[in-house]
């Protein structure tokens, strides 16, 4: 049987490694949260350099289109860009290629960002970006050709995402997809 003095010492030598892993759990609780906070903090930089990146490509794109237009390309490249606040030829683009293609279609658009702005007063160039979503139903040759024609438009329009819903018949019956896009515009002087 073991005294008090020798009980003492056992929980003395048993309380060191508790209390020394006790604090190491506490530590690592700690440094995982951490780990967390930077991981995430990490992720949305990635996110927004991806972002800042593809808005840079696309503003360098445009710069060099315009370089390559030249004076008789000036007015189809000016013409490519609608208002901001008129962009109903835009609509009724794409209202006639869906009447052309016998595709069923649903629009609705975004209020204008300022996407890049070049210069100062008259001379100033500002163009917007509008975002749009397109919801079309037909089969899928009509949505192909669709398409076709929604890339021949004479405008500056970009399809960002693009989702196809097929019934289990197959593609060739009634489909639906679904598209994101943006449309860049300049923007009114005032």
């Amino acid at each position: 049987m073991l005294n008090r003095k020798q009980t003492i010492q056992i929980l003395v030598l048993l309380a060191r490694p508790a209390a020394a892993i006790t604090v190491a759990v506490i530590a690592i609780l700690f440094i995982s949260q951490q780990i967390n906070g930077i991981t995430e903090s990490a992720k949305e930089r990635r996110t927004l350099y991806a972002i800042l990146q593809r808005r840079t490509e696309t503003v360098d794109k445009i710069k060099a289109d315009i370089n390559l237009a030249g004076d008789t390309n000036i007015k189809k490249l000016e013409d490519a860009f609608p208002l901001s606040d008129n962009i109903i030829d835009f609509i009724v683009s794409l209202d006639n290629i869906a009447a052309k293609n016998t595709v069923k279609q649903t629009m609705n658009f975004g209020t204008p960002t300022p996407f890049f702005k070049k210069g100062d007063g008259a001379t100033a160039i500002s163009i917007a970006s509008i975002t749009y979503g397109t919801n079309v139903t037909s089969g899928i040759s009509a949505l192909i050709k669709y398409l076709k024609d929604l890339e021949k438009m004479p405008y500056l329009s970009s399809i960002s995402e693009i989702s196809i819903t097929a019934p289990a018949s197959g593609w060739e019956s009634v489909s639906s997809a679904s598209m994101r896009g943006i449309l860049y515009t300049k923007e009114a002087k005032n």
